[in-house]
């Protein structure tokens, strides 16, 4: 197997897939502050780790609310870790109806200088990302 997995269980899990130079990234439950989430940028420094420049990332934000503005801070930490790692392309699968989630993810893009494209399904994002 080429997964490596690192989880904060109800909040989000990501592996690290050595084989497609990729990290996925599922974004499964609210985070209203850093508390719960003390792992994130350990987790992500850990999983990038095992990949090489140039890697891509695939995301999916599945929580039903935005996160709140006192965790902007982990995210923008989080992103800058990718970033520095060597991350070329970022897509990130959004359900339809998630418009405050989509500013929220392009207000902490912005503070962290990682680009990132939403995507309203799985397919359409995982085909852009195989594209040279």
């Amino acid at each position: 197997m080429s997964e490596t997995k690192f989880e904060e269980k109800d909040r989000y899990w990501m592996a690290a897939d050595i084989e497609k130079n990729r990290l996925n990234l599922y974004f499964v439950g609210h985070w209203d502050s850093p508390d719960d989430v003390p792992k994130y940028t350990e987790h992500v420094a850990k999983a990038v780790g095992m990949l090489k420049q140039g890697y891509t990332i695939y995301a999916e934000i599945l929580d039903e609310k935005p996160p709140s503005l006192k965790v902007t801070s982990v995210h923008k930490k989080g992103q800058q870790i990718m970033k520095d790692a060597g991350v070329t392309k970022t897509a990130v699968y959004l359900p339809k109806g998630k418009m405050l989630q989509k500013m929220s993810l392009m207000v902490v893009g912005r503070l962290s200088g990682m680009e990132v494209k939403t995507f309203g399904n799985t397919e359409e994002a995982l085909v852009w990302l195989e594209e040279k």
